[in-house]
């Protein structure tokens, strides 16, 4: 597996580290693969000229750093907004998204579906969720581009069976999980969520967590089973990046790609 890092956690001088600027920092810090942020107010968006983004796919292969995921978060819209414009919207933001990583050359990208709230019942948030993502299956297939799911906390696809069987229901192949062990340690187990939903998993984030602290952590110093984790992973026939999604200066992400290494020899 190739250890990579996120644009999401990269910082100089306070503010995010351009694209080329992170692109030299993974080669230098020996890190494979990086996870670059899609969005409106950043430097890659969905009106980035093509010639723009193959510059950059082609700066991180002659680097040697693969350019693994897009991360649009929620930033595309919330897909379980029953509303019909918001949902709209949302569904064209998305599909944007995953053309503007297609043009890049660019397999996979992170999508948060929204949360629940006092306004947004969670039977309404799912049914709506699974309505949406099942009329979008078409556009997503034929554009080519993985659209993974991740679980954050957002009160939504809180197990690990219920993110299975909703991307079951869904049944495509370009329609996957983005699995982040950090995010479900407070309900759960990362390896357990690995088993469960190991066929859908498309992308791997990692982090550490300490639970009776209530905070994440460095890597191998909070709760996580890594070698179990990293086991789990092999047998679901995972072999795609690992990338991490640690707080930290540039010194602290070059400590975690050692500490990376180690865990991906676990």
């Amino acid at each position: 597996m190739k250890i990579g890092i996120t644009q999401l956690v990269m910082r100089k001088d306070g503010e995010r580290m351009n694209i080329k600027d992170s692109l030299e920092f993974c080669k230098d810090a020996g890190y494979e693969a990086i996870e670059l942020v899609i969005a409106d107010d950043c430097e890659l968006n969905t009106d980035t000229p093509e010639s723009q983004l193959k510059e950059w796919k082609a700066m991180g292969d002659e680097m040697g750093v693969e350019i693994a995921s897009l991360c649009a978060g929620g930033r595309a819209g919330t897909l379980i907004n029953p509303d019909p414009e918001e949902n709209k919207k949302a569904r064209d933001n998305t599909l944007r998204v995953l053309e503007t990583a297609g043009k890049m050359g660019v397999s996979d990208v992170l999508i948060v579906l929204g949360a629940v709230s006092e306004a947004l019942p969670y039977d309404v948030a799912y049914d709506t969720a699974l309505k949406t993502l099942q009329e979008m299956k078409p556009d997503v297939e034929k554009i080519g581009v993985n659209f993974d799911v991740e679980y954050v906390w957002g009160k939504f696809l809180v197990s690990p069976l219920e993110m299975r069987d909703f991307l079951d229901k869904i049944d495509s192949k370009n329609i996957g999980f983005y699995f982040d062990n950090g995010n479900m340690m407070i309900i759960g187990f990362g390896e357990q969520w690995a088993k469960i939903c190991g066929k859908h998993i498309n992308r791997v984030h990692v982090k550490d967590f300490v639970r009776k602290d209530y905070k994440f952590v460095p890597l191998t110093e909070g709760d996580t089973n890594w070698p179990l984790l990293m086991a789990t992973l092999r047998d679901i026939g995972y072999d795609g990046p690992i990338i991490q999604e640690c707080s930290g200066d540039l010194d602290a992400h070059r400590k975690t790609a050692e500490t990376m290494r180690k865990i991906v020899e676990m």
